[in-house]
C-alpha cells in the first residue's frame, strides 16, 4: 500500500477514468448542444465524473446545485480532486442593501468583475447554487466605473474621495470596522471596500499619499505596506426584488456548459423559489431560458433517461477502525485501486501503521483530503473512502482552508464607558460619568474625566490617573444613590467588605491547602499516543486553548489533585481540551466520568468523545433516559469491571449503584446548573480525584487575576478561527410577515432553524401556525415530555439535515452544535433572562454562514423596563465573546458566582465588581504575606499611582482621534505604559492607527512613562511650581537612593513632601520635564 500524504500522481487519475467511462463520447455530444443525462452516480462519483469530464473539453463549465451547501460541497470535493472552481454563493434573500453576508457579496463581486473582463481571465469552472444564478450582479460598465487606482506619490483630494465613497453607499464611521465603512481623521483615510479582503488605510503627507497599507479591522494595526492598490468600489447591487444590475446567466459565454446537480432536487427547488414572488418568477425564467439555449448535462444519483453508471455506496464500510482492514479487503475485491482520504497528516500516518499491523489492503492508497461522501466505480476499478466514513460516525467535514478568520478581541475589561453611566472612583465612591473635559492645569493642558457625584458635585480626574476609575457593576438590586465627597458612607462599605473578604480569602487558602496536602500518584506524561490523539484536531488551537492544554497536562502531571475551572464563551473549544484531559487519563490506566446537566446534552458529547476519539482503542458509554434498563445494567457491569474508559451522562452516573474500578477524573459540564445535593458531592470529589469543571459563562480578567494562587482557572476568551458574529433582532411575534422571512432566508441558503417555543401545552399549535406560514418548510416538534426514543428520532434527523425548523422548548439551550443551524427564533423573548437568551443563541453561528437570532415579543403587551434593557443588549451585543458583557449587563455576576458563591453579591453591589477584585487580590496577597488582622481589616487600596502637574500640553486632540469612546479604549491602553519598551511599542500602535503623532499626544505618553517610572523610586506627586518640582514621596530612603548620584537640591518642607529645584536652564516645563527624564534614564541626559 502507499503511505504518501502527497503522491506524485493526482488522487485520481482523471484521464485515464475519463478513458474508462468513455467519457470523451459524452464530452462530444456535449460540444454538439444535446443535453445529457448521466444518472446512477451515488456519492461523489458525481464530481469525479464532472472532474474527469473537465479534462476531456475546455468548457467553460457552470455547475448548478440545489443550495449553497449543496454548492459548497461540489466546490470543495473538485478542488480536492485538483481543480480550481470559483464559488459563487447567493446573496441571502431578504437582506436590505448594506444588511447582506459580506463574505458571500465579496465572493459574487470577485466573480462578477472577472466574467466581466477579458475572456483568458474568465473562470473555467464556476459553482454556483441555483438562487445565487437568480440574484442580480454589477454590469462590466459600473465595475469599471468604480475601479479605485491609487499610488504612492500621486496627489489626492481625501474630501473628494470621501463624497464619492459615501455617494457609492459606504457609511463614514470614526473607525473602520466592517466592509462599506469609510473613515477621515487628519491625515488618515480609511476604506473597505466590499470586495476586498482587508480595510485599506492611505496616508497623506498634505496632499500627497505617504502610505498605502492593509491592516486588520480587529485591532487596527497595519497588515502590509503596497507601493500601489487597485480596489472595487463597487457595493451591493440588492437581491432580486430590489436589486439592479445584469442577471448572471446572460454574463455566462455562449459556449459554455451548464451541468446541473440532482435534477430532481432542483426542479423541487425552483418551484420554491419561483412562487415566492413575480421578481422571482422573471428571474426563474430568464435562467431557464439561458441554460436551454446552451449544452446541458445532469447528474443524479437515481438511474435516469439517459446513461447509467453503476456506482455504488461505501456506506457498508462503516465498521469502525478496528475492523476496517478486514471490510477494505472484502469491499475492494476486483478493485484496482482504493483510496482512504484522511483529515489530517498524523490520521493518515497512524491509519496506514493500523491496516499494516493487520495484514493490509492491496492496492490501499491513504491521502491527506476530503469529499463529500464516498463512493465505488466497479467499472473504474476504484473505491473511494472517508476515514470519518470507516468509523461509522457521521463527522463533520473539515472546514475550508480558504475560511475566513473571524477574529475576536480577547475579553480585557468591563470599562467601556458610556456618557451617564455610573462609576466607582477608588476613594471618593459612586459617581456619575459626565465625559471627557479639557482642563488647564498649571501652565499645561490635559484631559480630564468628569465624574458628578451626590449634590451635583463635580470632580475632574486626570487621564493620567485613569485607573482609579472604573464602571459600575452591581447585582441585580438597582444603582445605589452617588456617594457625597468627604462623606463617610463608601468608606464603611468597604470596611464591611473587606471584613467579609478576609473570611472568604480564609476560606479559599484553606481549600487550596487542603489540595496541597492531598496527594495523588501523577498521570504520565503525553506519550506517542496523545500526542498524535492532540495533531488529528483538525483545527488550529487558539492562542488560549494552547495555554489552557499546557495548564491541564500539567496539573494531571502534577502529584496533587487537579481543581481547574475552564471558562469559555459558548463555541470557543472548551469540549476539544476536555476530551485531551480525558484522554491523558485512560491513557495512563484512570476512568473518566463526563457529567451533563441535560440528556440532550449528555448525547451531544457522546457523539463528541466517540467521534473524536474513534482511532483509539477508548470506550466510551453513556448512561440517561436514552438507553434502555437492559443496556444500562451492561454499561454499569462493564465499568465497574473496567471496561469502560468513559462514562457520559447526567446526574444518573451519581447514583449509589454507579461504581468505577478506577475513576481518575470527572468532568463538569455546567456545575451551576445541578442541585444543591449534587454540588455537595462534587465538593467530595474535589478532595479524592482530579475535577475539570467547564462553565460557559466567561470570567473576567479582574476576578482571574484576583484568584490567581488560590484558585486554578483557565479562561478561553478568543474564538476560534472562522467563528462568526451573530446578528440579533427584536420583533414582534404578531409580525408573520418577519417569521417567514427568517425561515425562508435561511431555507433559501440550505440552512435550519431552531424556533423556540417554551410552552408544551401550546408547541403543536405553534407549530402549525408556522408550518402554515411558511409552508416551503419541513417542521418537526422536540420537547423533554417526548419519550427518549421519540426525541432522539427527531434530534437526529434534524443533525441530519432532513428538517427544516425545529420547533422546541429549551432543551436545545446547551451544548448542541449543528453546524447547519443558521437561525434561531426565540417566541416571547421577554421571558428569558439574558445570560440564557445568549447561551440560546449560541446554538447558532457554528458553520460558515453568517447566523442570525430573532427576538419575538407581544406587540399588545408592555414590556417591564428589566426586560426591555435585557433585549436591547443582547440585541446590541452581538461580538464574539460577548458572553462576558452580558453577564455583567445582566447585573448577575454569574461569574463570580460560579466562583465565589452566592452570598458574595451583596458585597460587590457595596463598592462594584471591579473594586470588589482588586479588594480581594490585596487581601489575598496581604493574607499569603502574613499581615496582621488590623491590616487585614482596612478597606483602602494601596494606591500605587502618582499625580502628575507637568505644566505641559498632554492629552489626545479630538481633530486626531474622534470620538469619546475611542479615546477612553486608548487611555485604558496607555495606562499599561510601565517601561520604554511598551512606550515605544504605544507609539508605533497610534502612529499606525491614527497618523503622524501631535506634541500634545506625545506629552501625554512621556507622562503615562513617568508615572510608572517615578512610582518606581516611592514618589506619589509631582507638581511643577514654577522653578521647581513639588515632590510627595512614601519611601525617603528609596527616593535619596534614586537623587543621590545626581547631586540635586531637595528641600524637605515636611514628612513626605519636598521642593525639587532645577537646575539653571531648565527652568521651563518642557526643559525641566527632560531633565527628570534623565534623572531617571542617564541614557537620555
Amino acid at each position: 500500500m502507499s503511505d504518501s500524504a502527497h503522491p506524485a500522481q493526482p488522487l485520481i487519475d482523471l484521464d485515464e477514468l475519463a478513458r474508462t467511462l468513455d467519457l470523451p463520447g459524452v464530452s462530444e455530444r456535449l460540444r454538439t448542444g444535446e443535453t445529457v443525462a448521466l444518472g446512477g452516480l451515488w456519492g461523489s462519483s458525481q464530481t469525479c465524473v464532472l472532474a474527469a469530464l473537465t479534462r476531456c473539453s475546455q468548457g467553460p463549465w457552470v455547475v448548478v446545485a440545489s443550495s449553497d451547501n449543496e454548492a459548497r460541497a461540489v466546490a470543495d470535493d473538485l478542488e480536492t480532486l485538483g481543480l480550481e472552481p470559483a464559488f459563487f454563493p447567493a446573496r441571502e434573500s431578504f437582506a436590505r442593501r448594506g444588511d447582506a453576508d459580506v463574505g458571500n457579496l465579496r465572493l459574487r463581486l470577485e466573480l462578477a468583475r472577472t466574467l466581466s473582463g477579458p475572456p483568458p481571465q474568465r473562470p473555467r469552472l464556476i459553482v454556483a447554487s441555483l438562487l445565487s444564478m437568480l440574484q442580480p450582479i454589477p454590469a462590466a460598465a459600473d465595475m469599471e466605473a468604480t475601479i479605485l487606482r491609487l499610488e504612492l506619490g500621486q496627489h489626492l483630494d481625501p474630501e473628494h474621495l470621501l463624497k464619492r465613497l459615501v455617494t457609492a453607499g459606504y457609511t463614514r464611521q470614526p473607525l473602520v470596522a466592517a466592509p462599506g465603512e469609510v473613515s477621515l481623521r487628519g491625515d488618515i483615510l480609511d476604506l473597505f471596500p466590499l470586495a476586498s479582503p482587508l480595510p485599506l488605510r492611505i496616508e497623506l503627507f498634505d496632499d500627497e499619499i505617504e502610505s498605502l497599507r492593509t491592516f486588520d479591522a480587529a485591532d487596527q494595526r497595519s497588515v502590509e505596506s503596497l507601493a500601489r492598490i487597485e480596489a472595487s468600489l463597487t457595493g451591493d447591487t440588492g437581491g432580486i426584488e430590489d436589486g439592479d444590475g445584469e442577471h448572471p446567466a446572460r454574463l455566462l459565454a455562449p459556449a459554455a456548459v451548464w451541468v446541473e446537480i440532482e435534477p430532481l432536487r432542483s426542479e423541487d427547488r425552483s418551484q420554491s423559489l419561483r412562487i415566492q414572488s413575480p421578481s422571482h418568477g422573471r428571474s426563474m425564467s430568464i435562467l431557464e431560458g439561458e441554460r436551454d439555449a446552451r449544452a446541458h448535462l445532469t447528474l443524479q444519483s437515481l438511474p435516469g433517461d439517459g446513461r447509467n453508471f453503476d456506482t455504488r455506496s461505501v456506506q457498508a464500510l462503516a465498521v469502525g477502525i478496528l475492523e476496517a482492514p478486514q471490510a477494505l479487503r472484502e469491499a475492494s475485491d476486483g478493485a484496482e485501486r482504493v483510496i482512504v482520504l484522511c483529515p489530517t497528516e498524523v490520521e493518515r500516518a497512524r491509519f496506514c501503521e493500523h491496516v499494516e499491523r493487520h495484514g493490509g489492503v492491496a492496492g490501499l492508497a491513504a491521502s491527506v483530503g476530503n469529499l463529500a461522501r464516498g463512493f465505488r466505480i466497479p467499472a473504474a476499478g476504484l473505491m473511494v473512502v472517508n476515514h470519518r466514513e470507516l468509523t461509522g460516525i457521521a463527522g463533520r467535514v473539515r472546514p475550508r482552508k480558504d475560511q475566513p478568520a473571524h477574529k475576536a478581541r480577547a475579553i480585557q475589561s468591563f470599562f467601556e464607558l458610556k456618557l451617564g453611566d455610573h462609576v466607582v472612583h477608588a476613594v471618593h465612591g459612586l459617581a456619575r460619568f459626565e465625559g471627557l473635559e479639557r482642563m488647564s492645569r498649571g501652565e499645561g493642558e490635559e484631559e480630564h474625566l468628569h465624574l458628578v457625584f451626590a449634590d451635583d458635585v463635580s470632580v475632574f480626574v486626570p487621564a493620567a490617573r485613569i485607573d482609579i476609575v472604573q464602571r459600575y457593576i452591581g447585582t441585580g438590586c438597582a444603582t445605589p444613590a452617588l456617594d457625597r465627597i468627604g462623606g463617610q458612607s463608601f468608606r464603611k462599605r468597604k470596611e464591611r467588605v473587606q471584613r467579609a473578604l478576609v473570611d472568604l480569602a480564609g476560606d479559599l487558602l484553606e481549600v487550596n491547602a487542603r489540595r496541597a496536602v492531598s496527594t495523588r500518584e501523577a498521570w504520565p506524561a503525553d506519550d506517542e499516543i496523545v500526542r498524535e490523539m492532540i495533531a488529528a484536531f483538525p483545527h488550529e488551537d487558539t492562542l488560549d486553548q494552547a495555554q489552557t492544554d499546557e495548564e491541564i497536562q500539567a496539573d494531571l502531571c502534577g502529584p496533587n489533585p487537579m481543581d481547574r475551572l475552564l471558562c469559555g464563551d459558548v463555541g470557543f473549544g472548551k469540549t476539544e481540551l476536555a476530551v485531551r484531559a480525558a484522554m491523558r487519563v485512560v491513557n495512563g490506566g484512570g476512568q473518566v466520568a463526563f457529567l451533563a446537566p441535560t440528556t440532550l446534552l449528555a448525547q451531544q458529547h457522546v457523539d463528541t468523545f466517540r467521534a473524536r476519539l474513534a482511532e483509539f482503542p477508548v470506550t466510551t458509554e453513556m448512561l440517561s433516559r436514552y438507553v434502555n434498563p437492559a443496556r444500562t445494567r451492561e454499561v454499569l457491569e462493564a465499568t465497574e469491571a473496567g471496561k469502560v474508559d468513559i462514562l457520559i451522562g447526567t446526574h444518573r452516573i451519581l447514583s449509589a449503584d454507579v461504581r468505577f474500578a478506577k475513576l481518575g477524573l470527572a468532568i463538569i459540564d455546567e456545575e451551576q446548573r445541578f442541585g444543591v445535593a449534587h454540588k455537595e458531592h462534587f465538593k467530595r470529589l474535589r478532595s479524592q480525584i482530579d475535577l475539570l469543571t467547564l462553565t460557559a459563562t466567561p470570567i473576567p480578567r479582574t476576578l482571574h487575576m484576583s484568584l490567581s494562587g488560590v484558585r486554578d482557572i483557565s479562561a478561553l476568551t478568543v474564538a476560534p478561527t472562522g467563528r462568526q458574529e451573530i446578528e440579533t433582532r427584536l420583533g414582534y411575534l404578531e409580525d408573520d410577515a418577519l417569521i417567514r422571512e427568517a425561515l425562508l432566508r435561511e431555507k433559501n441558503r440550505g440552512g435550519q432553524v431552531f424556533f423556540l417555543h417554551n410552552r408544551v401545552c401550546s408547541i403543536e399549535a405553534m407549530a402549525a401556525h408556522v408550518s402554515a406560514l411558511v409552508p416551503e418548510c419541513s417542521f418537526a416538534i422536540g420537547h423533554g415530555q417526548m419519550s427518549a426514543g421519540e426525541l432522539r428520532r427527531v434530534m437526529q434527523l434534524f443533525t441530519r439535515g432532513e428538517i427544516d425548523v425545529l420547533v422546541a422548548t429549551t432543551i436545545i439551550e446547551s451544548g448542541l452544535d449543528i453546524p447547519a443551524a443558521g437561525t434561531i427564533v426565540v417566541h416571547r423573548a421577554d421571558r428569558f433572562g439574558l445570560s440564557e437568551l445568549h447561551q440560546l443563541r449560541g446554538r447558532v453561528g457554528r458553520g460558515v454562514n453568517k447566523a442570525r437570532c430573532l427576538l419575538l415579543v407581544e406587540k399588545a403587551v408592555p414590556l417591564r423596563q428589566a426586560a426591555r434593557d435585557r433585549l436591547k443588549a443582547l440585541e446590541e451585543m452581538n461580538q464574539l465573546g460577548a458572553g462576558f458583557a452580558i453577564s455583567m449587563r445582566d447585573l448577575e455576576i454569574r461569574g463570580a458566582g460560579n466562583v465565589l458563591g452566592a452570598e458574595q453579591s451583596g458585597h460587590i453591589a457595596a463598592v462594584g465588581y471591579d473594586l470588589y477584585c482588586r479588594l480581594l487580590k490585596q487581601t489575598i496577597e496581604r493574607m499569603h504575606s502574613g499581615a496582621t488582622s488590623e491590616e487585614l481589616a482596612s478597606g483602602e487600596l494601596a494606591d500605587t499611582g502618582v499625580e502628575l502637574e507637568l505644566g505641559i500640553d498632554a492629552f489626545l486632540p479630538e481633530d486626531w482621534i474622534r470620538g469619546v469612546e475611542t479615546r477612553l479604549e486608548l487611555l485604558r491602553e496607555l495606562a499599561e505604559i510601565d517601561s520604554e519598551e511598551s512606550l515605544e511599542a504605544a507609539e508605533a500602535m497610534l502612529r499606525d492607527r491614527f497618523g503622524r503623532i501631535p506634541p500634545e499626544a506625545r506629552g501625554l505618553l512621556r507622562t503615562f512613562r513617568l508615572q510608572a517610572a517615578l512610582g518606581e523610586h516611592g514618589v506619589r506627586r509631582l507638581s511643577w511650581q514654577g522653578d521647581a518640582y513639588l515632590l510627595g514621596f512614601s519611601d525617603r530612603v528609596r527616593l535619596e537612593a534614586w537623587l543621590a548620584p545626581a547631586s540635586v537640591e531637595l528641600r524637605p518642607i515636611r514628612a513626605g513632601l519636598a521642593h525639587l529645584r532645577a537646575p539653571a536652564g531648565c527652568r521651563t516645563p518642557g526643559a525641566a520635564l527632560e531633565w527628570i527624564e534623565g534623572l531617571l534614564d542617564p541614557r537620555r541626559s
